[in-house]
C-alpha cells in the first residue's frame, strides 16, 4: 500500500502470506495489542534495493514458521462472527482513555 492506513498487510495476512513492510513509520491496527514480529517482514525503505537478496535470505524453514505464527493474530484481526477485530478496537479505546487525562463529563453532574 502507499499509505499508512492500507489494509494491504492484513490482507496479506488473512490470506496465508507473509507481508513484507516497507516502512519506518507504518503502524499496523492494534500493533500495541497484537504481537506481528514473527508473522511479519520489516524492512526499511532505504535498503529497497536488497529486498530480493534480503528474501532470497529467509530460510524456508523460517518463512513456514512466520506463516504459523500469523495464523493466532487471524481471529484477532478479523470482522466475521468469530473475529475478534470489534473486540481489538474496544480494549484500544479502553486502553488510550486510562492512559487519557481528560476527564468525562456526564450531564448529571451538574
Amino acid at each position: 500500500g502507499w499509505h499508512a492506513w492500507t489494509p494491504r498487510p492484513i490482507e496479506a495476512i488473512l490470506s496465508g502470506c507473509v507481508p513484507v513492510i516497507l516502512s519506518d513509520s507504518i503502524e499496523l491496527p492494534f500493533e500495541d495489542s497484537v504481537e506481528y514480529a514473527d508473522a511479519i517482514i520489516r524492512v526499511r525503505p532505504q535498503h529497497v534495493a536488497d529486498l530480493p537478496m534480503i528474501l532470497r535470505r529467509i530460510p524456508e524453514a523460517r518463512r513456514r514458521a512466520m506463516v504459523e505464527a500469523a495464523h493466532p493474530l487471524i481471529r484477532k484481526l478479523h470482522w466475521g462472527p468469530n473475529g475478534e477485530a470489534p473486540l481489538q478496537i474496544v480494549r484500544a479505546l479502553a486502553r488510550r482513555r486510562t492512559h487519557s487525562r481528560t476527564r468525562i463529563r456526564f450531564h448529571d453532574e451538574g
